[in-house]
C-alpha cells in the first residue's frame, strides 16, 4: 500500500510533462517493482513479442558443466551469477552487500593496474561462485566519513573498504561497481554522435568544473569501454558468466595461462559453436 500511495501522490502532484520523463511511449501499466521489466508501450504486437522471449533469456538460469542437461550446461566455471537477472535485479541496479558478507553477487569487482592491464593471474575480475574452488573472496566493512557542505552542515557518510582474500599482482587494485538498471542502455545507445560532440567541453570554456571530453569509441560499460548494447551484452556473457559469443567468442573468458586448472576445467560441448546462440544474443541486446 505503500508504494501505491506514493505513486499516486506523485501522479496527482506532477506536471502532464513530468509523469513520463522516458518519453511519450514509455510503458505506464505499472509503478511497482516490475515496472522495469514491461516494454515499451510504442512498441507493435511483433516487438512486443520480441521483448517477452528476450527477457527470457535474460531470466534464465544456465548451468556449470558437467550437468544432466547439455541445452545450457556451458556456464563458468567461474561467474558472478546464473542469470543476467541474478545481478540486474528485476532489470534494475544492485546492490552492494551487507558489512562482512562475502556474497557479491550484483557487484562486480574488475581488476587492473594504472594502465588498465588486468591481473596477470585472475584477469579482470573476481568472479564470486563457481563448481570448483573459488577464485578469491571479497569482503566489504564499512567505516564512516564526515564531510562538510559550503553552509557548514556537517554529514557523515559511509565507507567501504573492500578486501581481498587473494593477494594482487603489484601496482593491481579492486574497482568495485554495482550492476546498473538496464533500461538506461536504450537511451544512451540512441544518443546522435553530433549531439555529443556538440556538448563535448574537453578544456572547460564554460567554467562549470567539468572537462567533457568525448571517447569516440565507447558509451556503455566499465569506463565506457564499449560502443553499443550489442558488444556490451557481448562483454557481459564473457566476463560475469564465461559464455562465448560470435563477438567474444573465448570459451575461456579472460582466464590466464596461469590457472591451469581454469583452463583445463570441464566446458559444455556446443560443437563449437558460441555458448550463446546469434538469435539470443540479439535478442538479449534488442
Amino acid at each position: 500500500m505503500g508504494m501505491k500511495c506514493a505513486t499516486a501522490a506523485i501522479r496527482a502532484n506532477s506536471e502532464p510533462f513530468e509523469l513520463f520523463q522516458g518519453g511519450s511511449d514509455a510503458q505506464h501499466q505499472r509503478f511497482d517493482r516490475t515496472a522495469l521489466s514491461l516494454p515499451l508501450a510504442e512498441l507493435n504486437f511483433k516487438e512486443q513479442s520480441d521483448f517477452f522471449v528476450d527477457d527470457g533469456v535474460f531470466d534464465r538460469p544456465w548451468i556449470a558443466a558437467s550437468s544432466s542437461t547439455i541445452a545450457s550446461d556451458e556456464l563458468g566455471p567461474f561467474f558472478n551469477a546464473r542469470a543476467c537477472q541474478g545481478c540486474h535485479i528485476k532489470d534494475g541496479r544492485g546492490h552492494p552487500p551487507k558489512p562482512g558478507n562475502s556474497n557479491m553477487v550484483s557487484m562486480v569487482f574488475g581488476r587492473s593496474d594504472v594502465t588498465g592491464a588486468p591481473d596477470p593471474a585472475f584477469g579482470h575480475q573476481f568472479r564470486a561462485i563457481t563448481g570448483m574452488a573459488n577464485q578469491s573472496k571479497v569482503r566489504v566493512q564499512y567505516g564512516t566519513q564526515h564531510f562538510t557542505h559550503a553552509d557548514g552542515t556537517v554529514v557523515e557518510l559511509r565507507r567501504p573498504v573492500y578486501n581481498a582474500e587473494a593477494p594482487l599482482a603489484e601496482g593491481v587494485s579492486l574497482h568495485p561497481s554495482s550492476a546498473p538498471p538496464i533500461i538506461r542502455f536504450g537511451p544512451i545507445e540512441a544518443i546522435a554522435v553530433a549531439v555529443l560532440t556538440a556538448n563535448a567541453d574537453p578544456v572547460d570554456l564554460n567554467g562549470d568544473g567539468i572537462l567533457g571530453r568525448l571517447d569516440m569509441i565507447g558509451r556503455l560499460g566499465w569506463k565506457l569501454g564499449t560502443p553499443m548494447i550489442l558488444a556490451q551484452s557481448a562483454t557481459a556473457f564473457s566476463n560475469d558468466m564465461v559464455l562465448s559469443t560470435r563477438l567474444r567468442p573465448a570459451s575461456r573468458g579472460d582466464r590466464t595461462k596461469i590457472r591451469t586448472h581454469c583452463r583445463n576445467a570441464f566446458r559444455g560441448d556446443n560443437n563449437g559453436k558460441p555458448e550463446v546462440a546469434e538469435d539470443q544474443l540479439d535478442l538479449v541486446a534488442f
